[in-house]
């Protein structure tokens, strides 16, 4: 992946990419399409998606890809499993958020369009709205049910809610804890919603990922943005890049 000109791989524009387990495959949208590329650039399938891909998540066990699209109608969300076939409509109106997948890869959650998280049911096929508003973020837990939901206002974890000082770039799950960033600081959370730690970076958070024991930050300063992986620092790019994060594997 590069970022002078925004998110490309081996060369290509993408719009958005995710990393299938074990990053055996990225999933990226190019153009008006999803295509699924092997790490030596081999095409291994591609999709018609009807418009830009915003946003992707592969599922856990690697069967299922859950994708934003921005259509002339709007964004939707769509479902299709991890050889490229049959691609079906979960929602007709979302935002343009990554979802993210249950660890037993039967759930995924969304922002529908109004703000509101939403829980689709694979197995019975069915939705579940929760009462948070507003989100900007969701991410379950890498074990077990928990859904962590980050808000303009703040983050819902199990129910409760986290105050936060500044807006919420990102969340993730770091060895079990959730991990949140606003501004410069992160902050370490132990479900049902402790504070455990908190930890100051050198800069601006500005997106974030976390998944098992590694994280990855893009980190806003003055002079440079960098993408830091495990707290080390592995690009520097010009001031005013855009920086895109696809999945930690």
């Amino acid at each position: 992946l590069t970022t002078r000109s925004g998110l490309r791989i081996e060369g290509l524009p993408v719009s958005a990419a995710a990393l299938s387990p074990h990053a055996l495959y990225v999933a990226a949208g190019l153009g008006d399409s999803l295509v699924a590329m092997a790490p030596d650039g081999r095409h291994a399938w591609s999709l018609p998606a009807g418009g830009r891909v915003e946003a992707i998540a592969w599922a856990p066990d690697g069967l299922r890809i859950a994708y934003a699209v921005r259509t002339k109608a709007g964004v939707q969300l769509r479902l299709v499993e991890g050889n490229g076939h049959g691609d079906e409509l979960l929602d007709r109106a979302v935002r343009p958020v990554r979802p993210s997948w249950r660890a037993d890869s039967l759930a995924v959650a969304y922002v529908a369009a109004g703000g509101r998280p939403v829980v689709y049911d694979l197995a019975h096929r069915s939705r579940r709205p929760l009462s948070v508003r507003d989100a900007t973020h969701v991410a379950f837990a890498p074990e077990g049910t928990a859904l962590a939901v980050a808000t303009r206002a703040g983050v819902e974890l199990s129910g409760r809610r986290l105050n936060v000082e500044a807006p919420v770039a990102g969340i993730g799950w770091l060895r079990g804890e959730l991990v949140d960033a606003e501004g410069r600081i992160l902050r370490f959370f132990r479900p049902p919603g402790t504070i455990d730690h908190s930890r100051v970076v050198s800069g601006s958070v500005v997106a974030l990922d976390a998944r098992g024991a590694r994280i990855a930050l893009a980190v806003s300063s003055r002079t440079a943005v960098r993408v830091v992986v495990g707290l080390q620092t592995v690009l520097m790019v010009a001031p005013g890049t855009r920086v895109a994060l696809a999945g930690v594997g």
